[in-house]
């Protein structure tokens, strides 16, 4: 398999997606999630990444990240490899506890929204819990973006709001999302014209002028990863069918 891509610029937005090794659960435990939570926290803070949007399942995470400052490969690799040693050491265990290198795709500004309302929807999607309750899935930014009091300071809750209609961050405003997203939880045509199917392939989502502007600035090696994982990703199924059927298992 081609080795994944790193582009990095200030600025910056990706969605970010690594699951457990061999599928494993990962975040079964109440603990294991906290402690994820909190190693993403103190990367961001340490890093200065502005985090739009997350979300934690059974055997992987989703991320949307913003990167004021091009340093999201040595803030990723501190996150994974800090929750790695301590996932580890409480279990009495060795190895690897994720899969790989995480796969980091960049976006475009106007593609952030739809991630977000994606990532949003995994717990739904899995049959985890419906849509008029989504607000209980405590390991999600939905969760705190209904709950400000449990809002994370590293974290944006804006860009959801504005791109499904500008509500407003109130109660009400929130009921307004919530209903937004309603609308795709159900409808796989909504969900495709929303370009859900793409949101998790790829190097880049955007316009074309978006990933020819990206391009113009790699280096000659970069280019040809770029070429090398868009022609992986042609051979390889769709990143959602490494995801098993059962509950807590989405792309």
């Amino acid at each position: 398999m081609a080795r994944k891509v790193r582009i990095e610029y200030p600025g910056a937005f990706f969605h970010v997606i690594n699951r457990g090794n061999f599928r494993s659960w990962i975040f079964e435990t109440g603990g294991a999630r906290r402690s994820f939570c909190e190693c993403l926290t103190m990367g961001c803070e340490a890093q200065g990444w502005r985090l739009h949007a997350w979300c934690l399942m059974g055997n992987h995470y989703h991320l949307l990240i913003e990167t004021p400052q091009p340093n999201l490969v040595d803030g990723m690799k501190w996150v994974q490899s800090t929750f790695a040693n301590r996932f580890n050491r409480f279990h009495k265990t060795n190895g690897h506890v994720f899969q790989g290198r995480y796969k980091a795709i960049l976006l475009e500004e106007e593609a952030v929204g739809p991630v977000c309302h994606y990532i949003h929807l995994n717990p739904v999607r899995a049959g985890l819990i419906g849509i008029e309750r989504l607000q209980d899935y405590q390991y999600s930014s939905f969760h705190q973006l209904w709950n400000p009091r449990q809002r994370w300071s590293i974290a944006q809750y804006g860009a959801c709001l504005q791109s499904s209609g500008g509500f407003a961050d109130n109660p009400a405003g929130r009921r307004e999302y919530r209903d937004f997203l309603k609308i795709f939880s159900g409808d796989q045509a909504e969900q495709r014209e929303m370009g859900f199917d793409s949101l998790f392939r790829g190097w880049a989502i955007g316009g074309k002028q978006f990933k020819q502007e990206i391009l113009s600035n790699c280096s000659d090696q970069q280019l040809r990863r770029v070429v090398e994982a868009e022609a992986s990703e042609m051979r390889e199924p769709r990143w959602g069918r490494w995801i098993g059927r059962g509950p807590g298992f989405v792309g």
